[in-house]
Formats: structure tokens, sequence, C-alpha cells
């Protein structure tokens, strides 16, 4: 036997497997038939299934070896389809993100909006916070505790230099900072508070990417309403960027000529040559 055709339809006491009401095609090629008969069998398959109705056909089981045409390999082939296909790591965490995001927190440890979620200040934080936005302090910065829920101070200074600003921020671990920047410009002396939200590329969870990502607009709204802080700029950044004073002078007061580009027309080829008359003016 080169090929052949076969429809079963099962019945309702074998519904511990497959699904009653449907049909269920089986097909059959030798391996060691010619391959014109091959041919034969691909080209007749979709007529063989019109002549049933393709609607009505559940699964199509094709092998090649005659020792799967049985009911038990059919079995295990369909378990096989039904079973969840195996997740890489990254697939797994991400499931894991998603899995605990929908789990329903209690209003006083987090809640879910639509714009994000959003944790609770720490007192201490909120202390540092409100002296920032008084001026009396450089540098606070924060974290989003995952595993409490919550929004904690990790690091504050009296004083910060621009030049020591990137090594107060972390390489390796995802933070909210708020920056004083103290500088002169046009003769006229500025202090410019910058939000800092950075990201490193590699090393942190994607539940922490998630959590930095949805938390940081409902937190900026807390601390506006909290703390009274508004910050004059907010920049997301890579945490191995360097961040010097020359890169924060020309955040807070971009070149005239980036900030007045706009949609300029571009300008025509070079060397266009005289113009041509393509028509007599009588």
């Amino acid at each position: 036997m080169m090929f052949v055709y076969t429809v079963f339809f099962f019945s309702t006491r074998h519904l511990q497997v497959f699904d009653s009401g449907y049909l269920y095609s089986f097909s059959f090629a030798d391996d060691r038939a010619p391959v014109r008969e091959k041919m034969l069998v691909a080209a007749t398959r979709a007529t063989f299934k019109a002549e049933f109705g393709q609607s009505y056909i559940k699964h199509e089981y094709h092998v090649t070896n005659k020792n799967d045409m049985s009911l038990e390999a059919f079995e295990r082939w369909l378990r096989s389809k039904e079973e969840p296909a195996p997740l890489s790591e990254v697939e797994k965490e991400m499931e894991s993100a998603y899995r605990d995001q929908k789990i329903s927190l209690p209003s006083a440890i987090a809640a879910q909006t639509l714009k994000g979620v959003i944790f609770p200040i720490d007192q201490d934080a909120e202390a540092e916070l409100r002296k920032l936005a008084a001026h009396q302090v450089d540098f606070v910065q924060l974290s989003v505790d995952t595993l409490n829920e919550a929004i904690k101070l990790e690091a504050k200074k009296e004083r910060l230099p621009p030049d020591q600003l990137t090594a107060a921020i972390p390489r390796d671990k995802p933070r909210y900072s708020f920056y004083l920047f103290r500088h002169d410009y046009s003769n006229q002396h500025y202090e410019s508070i910058i939000f800092i939200y950075s990201m490193p590329s590699s090393g942190c969870t994607i539940k922490e990417r998630m959590l930095y990502s949805s938390c940081k607009q409902p937190f900026l709204q807390t601390v506006l309403q909290n703390c009274n802080l508004q910050p004059d700029k907010k920049m997301e950044i890579d945490s191995k960027e360097v961040l010097s004073y020359d890169v924060l002078l020309d955040y807070v007061h971009p070149p005239s000529q980036i900030r007045d580009k706009g949609f300029a027309k571009p300008p025509g080829p070079p060397q266009r040559g005289t113009r041509r008359v393509t028509k007599a003016v009588v």
C-alpha cells in the first residue's frame, strides 16, 4: 500500500480525547513510494477535503510510516497539539510578570489604574523630595521596591556637582532621580530641576522594566501633589550614559539651530545651471 485516505467520525463515547461532531482526516503516503505518486497525493488532498466539507474536518493527520497509522499514535499526536508549546526563559519571565499584574492588589498597597500602577512613596523619600522642591538639596534618588510594592529612598546628596552626577546613578539598576542643576546661561543664573529615568540596557528583569515604566507617570503626579515638586525637564537615559555639565546644559537650553529648525524646506540641488527656455514668449 503506497497511499491511502481515511475519514473517521467519533461519537460521544470518545469525548475524553476527541470532540464529537467532527470528522478526522487520516492520510498515509509511504516514504518508499515513487515521486509521481507522492505528488498525486499532495495534489488530490484539497479535493478530498472539499468532498466532505473543510469546515467539518477537525484535524488532519498525515503519516509516512505505517506504524504511525494507529489510534494510539494519533492520540499522542493530538495531545501534543493541545499542550502549550515550551517557553524560553524570557517568555516565562514575561508570562510571570503579566500574571502578577493581573492579581488584584489591596488599595492600601497598590492601585491599578488605566494610566499605570500607583505605589506609595515612603515618608523619608517624600521628606527629601520636599527639600529638593525648596532647593535645599541637590540630588534625590528613588527605587521601586518590587517586593514590598513601594517607592523608597535610595540616596540623597545636599551638594552634587554636575561632574559627579554620572557616578551617582547605578549602571546596573533602574532608578528615578531628581537633580537640581545649578548653572549660568546667557548671563543669568538658573536652578533647574531635572527628572532622570535611568534604565540599564541589560541586567534587570522584565518585571522591573514593566514596573518602572508603569509607575513613572503616576509617581510624578503623586510627587507634584504631595511634595509640590514639578520637574523643569524630564529625561530617559541608559544607565551607562555619561551626564556632564555640557550635556545637561544642552538639554535644558537647546541650541537655537536645533530648537528653531522646524520643518524647513530642503535646499535644492547645487549647480542647477542656467534656466532653460522651454517656450518662447511672444
